[in-house]
């Protein structure tokens, strides 16, 4: 009795794998995926950034508030188009620093950078009650003026609020409605 073996050459063409046309099909299908998918990819990226940055600037600024208190001293924080410093020594534990190709600070008081200054009670005077804007940059450098986030050295008391920038709101251009009612 003979035994007969079946070799694998002997297999279809049609069985050996993918055709030409089918991996230019399925690598088109990719490449317009992802040409779809980038876009949104950066702007959440360029928009996590700015979060980031708005939350370590208002940070900032309640540690040096509250190291004056707890120092019976001045803390002054400036901040700057590319981070945020204190000074003396130890108002704040760590300096915060700003992409400013990517990240536009900017400030109702004019140009930066700016200081603010908390005393002993954790109050600021007058001269430093503003409203601190962080947005992101498009790809040109400009400021995006329909997003971003804001900070609001509220009154003299040192009250810190924070909102969404809103362009359409002339010299508050904040939206929370809490911040509202402390605007000198």
């Amino acid at each position: 009795m003979r035994l007969s073996t079946v070799s694998s050459n002997n297999q279809s063409s049609q069985d050996r794998g993918f055709t030409l046309l089918e991996v230019v099909v399925v690598a088109v299908i990719l490449s317009i995926a992802s040409a779809l998918a980038v876009p949104n990819l950066l702007e959440s990226r360029r928009q996590e950034r700015v979060r980031q940055t708005f939350s370590r600037i208002r940070g900032a600024l309640s540690e040096a508030q509250i190291n004056a208190i707890r120092r019976s001293g001045n803390c002054t924080v400036t901040i700057s188009h590319n981070g945020v410093t204190a000074s003396p020594s130890g108002c704040i534990l760590e300096g915060v620093n700003i992409d400013s190709g990517v990240i536009d600070v900017s400030s109702t008081k004019g140009s930066l950078p700016r200081n603010i200054t908390f005393n002993y009670r954790g109050e600021v005077t007058v001269d430093d009650i503003q409203t601190i804007h962080i947005r992101p940059k498009n790809s040109s450098g400009q400021a995006m003026p329909e997003r971003g986030y804001c900070i609001v050295i509220a009154n003299t008391l040192g009250m810190i609020r924070t909102g969404i920038y809103n362009p359409s709101t002339p010299n508050i251009n904040c939206s929370n409605v809490d911040n509202l009612r402390y605007q000198p």
